[in-house]
């Protein structure tokens, strides 16, 4: 029985190595028959479309750019460069006029006038001031200055009773225009810098224009400055 079984398993062993060798045999059959078709002239033919194939659509994903100067252009570009760098290194030279007028007004007036007055300021960054709380209350005063402005964005009142006097303001409004920069008040005073001073019930534009009209060279140069601005002209 022993000697029956081994061999079956012979044969068994046998059986498989001869499909081994066949399939080996068919394999070999394969790569011969691929090694020859890569060398034949149909299949280098495919292989070239197919490598024009690749180069094509490389050429295509690829940015096209043409190059053709044109001296005319470049002349014109040499131009610019020579306007931006003319006066590289140089001061900028100082605006004519730094300082804004000074409007001085107080909560007697009708608010109806100081509302005409603010419009006005704000489109100069002018100031308001007035000399001191309403009411003698901070929250009297602001609600009094809320009341005042229609938007958020409006310019703002100063409370500065050193500006009254300063200038001597004796009633309001009283519209100031600084003709060099208003310093600071020190322990011993306040320096009183040149100015033009107007009282009357006026409006701002009136004041420049009567200052520009009548007033010295200096006086009517810092005065038409502002009032170009005010009317939204070209200073």
């Amino acid at each position: 029985m022993l000697r029956i079984l081994v061999f079956f398993k012979l044969l068994n062993g046998l059986a498989y190595a001869d499909n081994l060798q066949k399939a080996q045999n068919k394999a070999d059959k394969a790569i011969s028959a691929a090694k020859s078709y890569q060398l034949s002239s149909e299949f280098k033919e495919l292989l070239k479309e197919e490598r024009k194939r690749l180069s094509l659509i490389e050429s295509q994903s690829k940015p096209q750019m043409t190059l053709s100067p044109d001296v005319s252009q470049l002349d014109a570009a040499y131009q610019k460069i020579l306007a931006l760098t003319k006066n590289f290194g140089r001061e900028a030279a100082p605006p004519p006029v730094t300082f804004a007028p000074i409007i001085l007004v107080s909560f007697s007036m009708p608010d109806i006038e100081i509302k005409k007055l603010i419009f006005e300021a704000k489109r100069l960054d002018a100031a308001i001031a007035i000399r001191g709380l309403y009411r003698n209350s901070f929250k009297e005063t602001y609600k009094k200055i809320a009341s005042l402005f229609e938007n958020s964005d409006e310019v703002g009142i100063l409370i500065d009773p050193t500006l009254f006097r300063r200038f001597a303001v004796k009633s309001v409004p009283t519209f100031i225009l600084p003709l060099e920069p208003i310093s600071r008040c020190k322990i011993d005073g306040c320096p009183l810098e040149k100015h033009v001073k107007a009282t009357g019930s006026v409006s701002l534009d009136y004041f420049l224009d009567h200052v520009g009209r009548v007033g010295t060279v200096q006086q009517a140069k810092v005065a038409s400055f502002w009032l170009k601005k005010l009317r939204g002209q070209k200073a």
